[in-house]
């Protein structure tokens, strides 16, 4: 997958989750359990960690090349030993590592677009990465925030909006910087 595409995606996602939060505004008051909701953590786990091994597995390993099949079997392991016992607080830091992963295609696809607004790709990607450090490192910092965010009515209308337009911004640059 070309990172147009990946980044076409990944805002696809994000503008389909502001829509869906613009349709049903008291949805957003449920994002206080999502912390400790352990399928959601699970899930994100998986994405992560299949993404991870898909990115060590096509990657250049030097003397470590003949490890590359082991990837097969730690991806599953892994995503195992975190569900057994790292699930306290394990879906923001999940949604942080796949933030992290996030910002890669969105910078390749910058730096492959003659575009104008490819600016707005990497301030994402990075703003991206620090997010995601801040979920991974401190993952209570989720619950803080969304309860700022989704205070009142307005708050969550502001913000679903802001992110939907953003995403769509994302979602035209990554199809309009396409050499």
């Amino acid at each position: 997958m070309t990172p147009f595409v990946t980044t076409a995606l990944a805002s696809g996602a994000v503008l389909a989750l502001a829509a869906a939060a613009l349709a049903a505004p008291g949805a957003g008051r449920r994002l206080d359990r999502f912390p400790r909701h352990r399928f959601a953590g699970g899930a994100l786990a998986a994405l992560a960690l299949c993404w991870a091994g898909w990115i060590v597995y096509h990657g250049e390993l030097g003397r470590f090349a003949p490890w590359r099949p082991a990837v097969f079997a730690a991806v599953p392991l892994g995503w195992f030993f975190l569900y057994r016992y790292l699930d306290e607080l394990l879906a923001p830091r999940a949604l942080g590592g796949l933030l992290l992963l996030a910002a890669h295609p969105a910078l390749a696809a910058a730096r492959l677009s003659d575009a104008p607004f490819r600016a707005a790709l990497s301030v994402t990607a990075y703003a991206a990465v620090v997010a995601g450090l801040a979920l991974m490192m401190g993952p209570y910092r989720f619950r803080r925030a969304a309860r700022a965010l989704t205070a009142t009515a307005a708050r969550r209308r502001a913000g679903a909006s802001v992110a939907a337009a953003w995403s769509a911004l994302l979602f035209a640059a990554a199809f309009a910087g396409r050499p």
